[in-house]
């Protein structure tokens, strides 16, 4: 038997923090107002802008955890909620299934159960109305359309006399062709026929350069969207004190102060140093010391950088990881002018990229000057993660911020290769001619 392996025996050990993606933590902090904004919304009905929400924010922001949150608020007033936890593909099906889903976790219910499923329940579920309709209308040889899928559940819970949340996590995966004919669709459904379904969405903030600005999708355009913003120091003080001493465990004033400085504005990293540290010193029956937080911070450093940066990094592009990395090693911030001669180019030719970097929270831009903002890759890992991984990236060689590189004289070492971007081409001319770059 492994020695002290015998001690987890026999206890019940709770931990109150949920370091998963996605689980629902026992403090949810930092997200007032965004539950506050889009529920007065859901409440106002269809008329009201904010029925149809995305939230936006980069991995680690708990954009799964507030968008479970709201559902299950939802559900607690007698909504019927639509999950598609990702949209990997064949939407019109996962939608079909999900609504069946939602729809038959009413019909096993019977009237008493379906009033006791919250004391806060604002709307009676007319189960009567419910049960054997979709049955009905799903037939084995009916097709299954977007159109045919929600104008079913539109009548259901109309006539239920309640209103259902379609959320959908992962928006960012959802294939723009499909995204295009099912928004079009829910548009007819909750702003012309002013149905009861309302829509909420999450997905990464690299979506307002895509998916988001798509101009043959104008319900998403017109989608109200929420920033999910770095947790302040208040924020990750309560998100740990209050579970800590919910559940019967005390930690030091010091010990605290430094692990909610450590969480750097992250509810992931909240959830994993709290997590951690509990673990650590066998709370509740041992009182969390610096020691246990110092510990508790350097593991939640690799879970870090194992579940938000490796895949942030493996995101992307080659020039992406290139300016990242003369950023990271400038001490963390250089002139967009700086960044132009490092690239030899006008700083209007990095304009596009910039701002992809900037939307996506890698950077933050102001007054001519980019800087880290570290809430994926801290500006440290950077360096490590280029010399260890290189910065070669692994994604679509044809995507459209691929095709092209600056200056790449590995593959012409004879060639001055430098890009010019009025021509968009490299220069074909030998390493340190004389006058202007040509590229025939």
């Amino acid at each position: 038997m492994i020695v002290g392996f015998d001690r987890f025996w026999g206890k019940t050990r709770p931990n109150p923090f949920s370091p998963t993606f996605g689980g629902r933590p026992s403090e949810l902090v930092g997200r007032d107002y965004q539950i506050e904004q889009i529920c007065a919304g859901l409440a106002s009905g269809p008329s009201d802008p904010k029925y149809l929400s995305i939230l936006l924010g980069s991995r680690g922001t708990g954009k799964t955890a507030l968008l479970n949150e709201i559902g299950e608020l939802a559900e607690k007033n007698g909504w019927i909620l639509v999950r598609i936890p990702s949209p990997h593909g064949g939407l019109a099906q996962l939608l079909d299934s999900a609504i069946g889903d939602a729809i038959n976790k009413y019909e096993n219910l019977d009237s008493a159960s379906a009033e006791s499923v919250s004391t806060e329940r604002t709307l009676s579920v007319n189960l009567g109305a419910i049960k054997g309709q979709w049955s009905k209308r799903r037939t084995a040889d009916s097709p299954t359309t977007f159109s045919t899928s929600l104008r079913n559940l539109a009548e259901i819970v109309q006539a239920a006399g309640t209103s259902a949340l379609l959320h959908i996590d992962e928006l960012h995966a959802i294939d723009r062709q499909e995204a295009r004919v099912f928004f079009s669709e829910l548009q007819y459904v909750t702003n012309v026929d002013k149905q009861p379904v309302a829509f909420l969405g999450a997905c990464l903030p690299e979506a307002k350069t895509t998916l988001l600005a798509d101009e043959k999708n104008t319900f998403l355009q017109r989608c109200i969207k929420y920033n999910l913003p770095a947790l302040n120091n208040a924020d990750a003080l309560r998100g740990l004190r209050v579970p800590i001493h919910s559940a019967g465990g005390n930690i030091e004033i010091e010990p605290l102060k430094a692990a909610a400085q450590a969480v750097n504005g992250s509810p992931y990293r909240l959830q994993m140093i709290g997590y951690n540290a509990w673990a650590i010193a066998g709370a509740p029956e041992t009182i969390i010391d610096m020691d246990t937080v110092n510990l508790a911070i350097a593991e939640a450093d690799k879970q870090t950088e194992d579940n938000i940066s490796l895949p942030s990094w493996y995101d992307l592009s080659t020039r992406d990881r290139e300016l990242l990395q003369y950023v990271a090693e400038s001490g963390g911030i250089s002139s967009i002018e700086h960044l132009a001669k490092s690239y030899r180019v006008l700083p209007k030719d990095l304009s596009d990229q910039i701002r992809r970097l900037e939307v996506s929270e890698h950077i933050h831009v102001e007054n001519g000057t980019v800087s880290l903002t570290g809430r994926t890759i801290p500006a440290e890992l950077i360096s490590k993660l280029a010399n260890k991984l290189g910065t070669a990236s692994t994604s679509n060689p044809l995507e459209p911020h691929e095709t092209h590189r600056y200056l790449d004289p590995a593959k012409n070492p004879n060639r001055c290769n430098n890009w010019m971007p009025l021509a968009k081409a490299k220069c074909v001319l030998r390493t340190g001619h004389s006058g202007r770059c040509r590229s025939k």
